[in-house]
């Protein structure tokens, strides 16, 4: 049985990009007893699927990459006497807040790695916390990192092939869709010269180990402690995005919580977190640390425990009682918003969509006591078939 968490009426600030993670912090931080606002900072910001809500109560947008855009209009909602609450659902949003922690704290309250400004960024170093991993006792893949000298980069010594490319940030946008996998140093070189057009930023080069299973470990932390209510194992994602899996309880997994609990006590985060693992023969690796509650997390706040309601609550000094289940069923969910993108990509069929929808307990979008979000995906989706359909008759003629 899932845990409800409540405190007095504030105003919690809901800031990303997308509109299924906007939805998903929304209705935990109106559970938890707050009305929100909400920024948009993707490219989509005609999107009203989320602002529909009926927790909303003002929706501001900030399209990427503005940062001081999106710190006027945080400003702007500043409130004497009364401090609000900053609740971003992606990297980009954590990093600009996270950088203007400072300037925000004295009216906002918000994520932070020990209380220091842009420590939190710091973090978002994949290299630097996979040997945080590794020190916690957490298996990970070998990593070199790639400088560029003026025009080209550098390529380390020892690598080993075939090998996958990532940036070394987490929130560096722009490089992920150059992200892909490398067989020999002749490819290897031709991505990094790529790369090297449009950025200067190191790079993260890691040995490619087969994946057999995709799993993410979801919690809130305070000072470091942690809590770890559960695990997702991943059936189905989209570019790297779930759009179905399990939710299962972290005891199935004998001694991962022990490890990932120490590790995340070497971080200090006050915050949501969301750790990716993937098993390959039978081993878990760790493989990156998000900063805030993954496209994913929705689906423990709907079946186990309100994560950032218990974070809510820490910021406003509560101390609630985080209490849940330590062994349940499995739940079965979907993310319609990513499920949706693998039926417009091919992959999926309407019917196997609709299939899917009806086995799931957990839902992202589709929610009885909040109907007008799922009311305007179908809106949405009817619209995108009929265009999908009038261009393909225009390609046919």
């Amino acid at each position: 049985m899932r845990t409800k968490v409540h405190n007095l009426k504030h105003i919690a600030i809901v800031m990303g990009r997308n509109y299924a993670s906007r939805l998903g912090m929304i209705r935990a931080a109106a559970e938890s007893g707050c009305d929100v606002i909400v920024i948009q900072t993707g490219r989509n910001t005609k999107c009203r699927i989320d602002a529909s809500s009926k927790y909303v109560l003002k929706t501001f947008i900030a399209k990427e990459p503005d940062h001081a855009k999106l710190v006027n209009i945080i400003k702007s909602l500043e409130n004497v006497g009364e401090k609000r609450i900053l609740l971003p659902t992606d990297d980009y949003t954590a990093s600009v807040i996270d950088l203007h922690l400072d300037e925000l704290t004295q009216n906002f309250m918000m994520p932070n790695v020990s209380r220091r400004q842009g420590e939190l960024v710091s973090m978002m170093n994949k290299y630097r916390v996979k040997q945080t991993a590794k020190d916690a006792g957490l298996r990970v893949a070998d990593g070199w990192v790639a400088h560029c000298d003026e025009a080209n980069y550098i390529i380390p010594d020892g690598i080993s092939y075939p090998c996958f490319i990532k940036p070394k940030e987490s929130f560096k946008r722009a490089l992920k869709r150059l992200m892909t996998r490398c067989n020999n140093e002749r490819e290897l070189a031709l991505q990094l010269k790529r790369i090297s057009e449009i950025s200067k930023d190191d790079i993260l080069i890691e040995e490619l180990i087969d994946i057999d299973q995709e799993i993410a470990v979801l919690g809130v932390s305070v000072d470091g402690k942690s809590i770890i209510p559960g695990i997702i194992s991943i059936k189905e994602h989209f570019l790297g995005v779930a759009a179905t899996g399990t939710v299962c309880s972290i005891t199935s997994y004998p001694g991962l919580e022990e490890k990932l609990t120490a590790f995340m006590e070497k971080i200090n985060l006050t915050g949501l977190f969301d750790i990716d693992l993937f098993v390959s023969n039978g081993t878990i690796y760790f493989n990156e640390l998000n900063l805030r509650l993954g496209a994913s997390g929705y689906a423990i706040t709907k079946s186990i425990i309100n994560l950032p309601g218990v974070l809510i609550n820490t910021l406003l000094g509560i101390n609630p009682k985080a209490e849940f289940e330590r062994s349940f069923p499995q739940y079965h969910f979907i993310n319609e918003k990513t499920a949706l993108s693998k039926v417009f990509a091919g992959q999926w069929t309407f019917s196997r969509f609709s299939e899917e929808l009806a086995k799931a307990n957990v839902t992202f979008i589709l929610d009885d006591t909040d109907n007008k979000p799922y009311s305007q995906l179908k809106l949405s989706t009817l619209k995108r078939r009929v265009m999908t359909f009038v261009k393909k008759c225009f390609r046919i003629k």
